[in-house]
């Protein structure tokens, strides 16, 4: 079985809200979100390590810190932004479609460098029910949102626990042994969303007659 993992607020009066721009080493700004095209990164061509920069929307004071951390930019949408706990945890699962990038966050009264930006290196576009899933496109037929997702989990690879599923949508799909790892962690700030079953197949029901 499998869930989706939300870019959500867990208590939006409690925990810190990074809103802001991002930056690469060579002070250029990221204007498409390169952690969603489900590739693997050279850190050199991507200008890493990375600075982001919060604008005065973001909530930071008297907030308590969370291991996975809300967090959108507004040139490149969201960031997958993680403790250095989190980090050590995937990394010691030995989850290898996994990259971690250093930030370094700024902001007024505010700053981290201990945080990791998480970069998933699968993206399975084929695992999506199309015809199950309530999906809006645009007219080129690329996918604009996804309001409900159905997958073909027969077209998982069984070594991959975490993956994208389009390079439009911040979705995050876990299997639910990686679900259940991450909340005997007690890791904060993971919010899970089962996904609807595919449907069953009848194996005894007659075709219809056409």
């Amino acid at each position: 079985m499998y869930y989706k993992l939300y870019n959500l607020l867990v208590d939006g009066d409690k925990h810190p809200i990074l809103e802001g721009s991002i930056y690469n080493q060579k002070q250029k700004i990221l204007e498409d979100n390169i952690f969603l095209i489900g590739e693997h990164l050279d850190k050199k061509e991507v200008g890493s390590n990375f600075t982001i920069i919060l604008d005065r929307t973001s909530k930071t004071k008297g907030r308590k810190e969370l291991d996975k951390t809300y967090c959108t930019m507004s040139n490149c949408g969201a960031l997958f932004l993680v403790s250095k706990q989190s980090a050590d945890f995937f990394n010691n699962l030995k989850i290898d479609n996994l990259q971690f990038f250093d930030v370094e966050i700024k902001g007024a009264n505010y700053e981290k460098s201990d945080q990791k930006i998480v970069n998933i290196t699968s993206i399975l576009p084929e695992a999506i029910n199309r015809e199950l899933s309530k999906i809006d496109y645009f007219d080129d037929g690329d996918i604009q949102r996804i309001n409900s997702l159905v997958l073909y989990e027969d077209k998982i690879p069984p070594n991959v626990s975490i993956f994208l599923v389009d390079p439009l949508e911040s979705i995050i799909i876990v299997h639910e042994k990686l679900k259940e790892a991450i909340e005997r962690e007690n890791l904060s700030g993971f919010l899970f969303e089962s996904l609807l079953p595919p449907p069953k197949r009848n194996l005894f029901a007659r075709p219809k007659k056409i």
